[in-house]
Formats: structure tokens, C-alpha cells, sequence
């Protein structure tokens, strides 16, 4: 695994902040309401066990690319995706395509959520300062989505009680039903400044995005969550990278 972030995250220390999970697009480029993780968790609680584990694309089997991790996938790249990497950053992995192995790892996972699901049902799901996903939040024309970089399970059940006859199940220090999932920030990137990834160490400056697959990869975000974006403008509760700013002034210059 190789860390192509290129500026170090605990620098930056951004303050974490409450996000309505309808603002929230997972790491395959989905909305939380749309995965197999939510299915999963509405059959386990409609229904029973048994149900939830008919959710057959809860882990898929049979890859024979990085493209089939994807929920929805940009049309038209000029270069193939690459799981869990993105043009303002990430991580460069390279998941197991061998099926007798992603088997095993199907099993290792739907135990742990069977697991999980049944401590909730039973304990309810509290929410403590450990329940703060890391996000990466784009920003376009004073709207943010925030792409959910891990905790797909915890908060696919979140979505799930928020908007369910189970909300009880949620337990918060004054026991406040919430739509809200409090994040914590590791990038933000706005519209403005994706041309300029070149210029710092992640994702394009590596060859692995053209710009044009950049700013689709950025839009994509925001098409999948449109409908709610067109009636919720999201309040910016942080203030821009003075990392980001700084650079961008510098480029302005003459010169550079």
C-alpha cells in the first residue's frame, strides 16, 4: 500500500463536524441509502437473519477488475479506475481478485456485521466520540459532499435507524434523534482548485488521472447526491485549507 496524500493530515487538524447522512457518498460512489451494507442492516431488522443474508453483492465475489468495486463509475475515462484512490488523494491498494479468497473474505465480513447488528438490536447503537467517520468533503458552488473513506458499516446502520421505526435504537448523550453523523475531516478539496492537483504530490501528479478524469471523478459526487443538494445547502462549519490557499496565491503570482 502506497500514501500518495502528499501533505500531512495532522497539520491540518481540522475541527470535526455534524453531516446529514444524506450528504454523505460512500467510498464506491453510492449513496448510503443505495448500499449493500443498508440493505443488509434493513433486512436483518425487518426481517431477520436469514434475509439479510440473501444481500448477495453484500461483498462481491467475482471481480476481475478494480472497476466492479464500484457502485457508479464516471462515463468515459481516460484511465481506469483504481480502488480507493482518488484524484485529491488516497491510498493505492490492490484488492484480491482470486474468488476463493474474496469468499473467505465475504465470510470474514458478513460475521462481523451479523455481530455488530445484533449488538445494536440488542444494546442499541450508541454514539460516542468513536463513531467519527473520516470523509473527504468537496466543495462547488457553496455545497459540500463528503466521501465517506471508512465506517461504511456503522454508518449504513445509523442511516438506516435514523429513518426507520427502529430510531429508539439510536442512543446519543440526550437521547436526541439525529440525521446528523459527526465526521472527522481528512481533505477538503473545493471545485476551484482541482486543476491545480498537479502541482502537489497526490493523485494526478502521479499519472494516474488525467484532469478531465479529475473533475469527473469531483462531479460524480455531486450528481449522485443531486436531488438532495438542490433543497439542502449545506452550511460550511470549517474553514478552507490554509494549506490549499496559500498554494493557490502562490500560482497567481507571476511567474510561477
Amino acid at each position: 500500500m502506497v500514501s500518495i496524500k502528499g501533505h500531512n493530515n495532522s497539520t491540518i487538524n481540522w475541527q470535526s463536524c455534524e453531516v446529514d447522512t444524506d450528504l454523505i457518498c460512500t467510498r464506491a460512489f453510492s449513496r448510503l441509502s443505495k448500499t449493500s451494507h443498508h440493505r443488509f442492516c434493513k433486512a436483518f431488522f425487518e426481517k431477520g437473519e436469514k434475509e439479510a443474508l440473501k444481500i448477495t453483492d453484500y461483498c462481491p465475489i467475482n471481480l476481475k477488475s478494480h472497476e466492479d468495486l464500484f457502485d457508479n463509475l464516471p462515463k468515459d475515462l481516460d484511465r481506469q479506475p483504481i480502488w480507493w484512490l482518488m484524484p485529491w488523494g488516497g491510498t493505492l491498494r490492490k484488492p484480491d481478485l482470486n474468488k476463493e479468497a474474496r469468499i473467505q473474505i465475504k465470510n470474514i465480513y458478513t460475521a462481523r456485521y451479523l455481530k455488530l447488528l445484533k449488538s445494536v438490536e440488542k444494546k442499541g447503537f450508541i454514539v460516542t466520540e468513536d463513531f467519527m467517520p473520516p470523509v473527504h468533503q468537496l466543495i462547488k458552488n457553496q455545497k459540500s459532499v463528503y466521501i465517506l473513506q471508512d465506517g461504511h458499516h456503522r454508518s449504513a446502520i445509523f442511516k438506516y435507524l435514523s429513518n426507520s421505526t427502529h430510531q429508539s435504537l439510536i442512543r446519543t448523550k440526550n437521547n436526541d434523534s439525529t440525521k446528523k453523523i459527526k465526521v472527522s475531516n481528512q481533505l477538503i478539496v473545493r471545485n476551484s482548485f482541482v486543476p491545480h492537483l498537479k502541482y502537489v504530490n497526490i493523485g494526478s501528479n502521479n499519472g494516474h488521472f488525467s484532469l478531465r478524469d479529475a473533475f469527473k471523478w469531483f462531479d460524480l459526487a455531486f450528481e449522485i447526491l443531486d436531488s438532495n443538494l438542490k433543497t439542502q445547502e449545506n452550511q460550511l462549519e470549517n474553514r478552507l485549507s490554509q494549506y490549499h490557499d496559500k498554494l493557490l496565491n502562490k500560482l497567481k503570482q507571476p511567474g510561477a
